[in-house]
């Protein structure tokens, strides 16, 4: 996957676009503010069923959660790197990682791809908003793929209707779509930024890639889970198919009013197949509220890294 690119092919005019480093620090601070004012009232709101929950917290598997979870997030920013890089960007890799652990800060925002917003108003010149753009879509075509197909492969036992059936075809349709003969003419047709050589097998190692995404993703969940409730780990494939379908679920129906929480509602579904009911639906909301102070801790080191 090599990139055959130098600064010489970025576009000239992208400059005009792109902020000063003064305005991108505030906007970084902004999306951190944010994000800690809604964990407040995630609190806030969530608070009778946090009050009443019998507290038996172990801390080592917290630690091994975020450890696992800065993997995760680490693994996502580094093939959406490597997406950029084939399609054209000239930025450098402590660029990409900044702006990933910062931007997905975005996503605690009540609307929709808002981590997007941050990646165009975050990068600098060497990487063009149409390239971010178009990275992005890509990026999440094949993030609703591999998550479909993990979480079918390790779907709790109350979702059986998700078997190889759906599966099988989601994956014939998902890697037609991101055939380089569908993604070239759009490339072209977009005047995505530089030269690059994208071939088939570039599609197939970032699925891939994906797929250990939503499976490191899972290890950090359950990791959090034995941190408040004995579960055997034997449960882990289900956790991690429950992770996977209902991020996928969040994804697909990100543009309905239904969004908002509709991930830790599926979530806490799924877990009540291996959890108690009561608590499947705290753990629920334990995920998001400990992934946004993950998530939080991640972007205030990822922005002293300098290019």
């Amino acid at each position: 996957m090599g990139n055959h690119l130098s600064d010489a092919h970025s576009p000239p005019s992208q400059s005009r676009w792109s902020l000063p480093p003064k305005v991108r620090r505030v906007i970084a601070i902004l999306l951190t503010l944010l994000a800690i004012a809604i964990l407040g009232a995630m609190i806030y709101t969530n608070w009778n069923s946090l009050r009443t929950f019998d507290w038996k917290v172990h801390p080592i598997p917290i630690i091994g959660s975020f450890l696992a979870y800065t993997i995760y997030i680490g693994l996502a920013a580094f093939t959406l790197g490597r997406i950029l890089r084939t399609l054209g960007s000239t930025s450098k890799w402590k660029q990409h990682f900044r702006i990933y652990y910062i931007s997905t800060l975005a996503n605690r925002l009540p609307v929709p791809f808002g981590y997007i917003a941050g990646r165009l108003l975050l990068y600098d010149e060497r990487t063009t908003k149409t390239t971010i753009s178009f990275a992005s879509a890509l990026e999440l075509s094949l993030i609703a793929l591999a998550g479909i197909t993990i979480g079918a492969v390790f779907r709790p036992n109350s979702i059986l209707y998700l078997d190889w059936w759906v599966c099988i075809p989601a994956m014939l349709l998902g890697l037609t779509i991101v055939h380089p003969r569908i993604i070239k003419p759009l490339l072209s047709f977009l005047k995505v930024q530089g030269l690059y050589e994208l071939r088939y097998i570039h599609t197939i190692v970032w699925l891939l890639s994906y797929f250990l995404v939503w499976m490191v993703g899972g290890v950090a969940l359950y990791l959090m889970i034995i941190s408040f409730f004995p579960l055997n780990i034997s449960g882990l494939p289900t956790v991690i198919g429950a992770w996977c379908i209902s991020g996928s679920v969040a994804l697909l129906m990100v543009f309905l009013p239904v969004g908002l929480g509709l991930r830790e509602l599926t979530l806490g579904l799924l877990l009540s197949s291996i959890l108690p009911p009561a608590i499947s639906a705290v753990i629920a909301i334990l995920s998001r509220i400990l992934f946004t102070i993950f998530e939080i801790i991640l972007a205030g080191i990822a922005s002293r890294l300098k290019d």
